[in-house]
């Protein structure tokens, strides 16, 4: 298994192998919250331009003029 240490601005190597992994667990949590949230959020705003930009009456289909009356 990797050992891992945590390095400061001195240069002392600080913590443990948990402590390395505990560091990174942590910081890969909030990285992969913010990028579901920036994702969602994507999705939801190509979903309203969508709607914006499809709402016109050309893009409705013609109906059959034996239809129309």
């Amino acid at each position: 298994m990797e050992k891992h240490t945590l390095i400061f601005e001195n240069g002392e190597p600080v913590g443990d192998e948990d402590a390395a992994k505990s560091y990174r667990g942590f910081h890969w949590a909030w990285f992969s919250l913010i990028m579901m949230i920036v994702i969602a959020a994507l999705l939801f705003l190509g979903g309203v331009i969508k709607l914006g930009i499809g709402s016109g009456p050309e893009s409705l289909p013609e109906r059959p003029a034996s239809e129309a009356k």
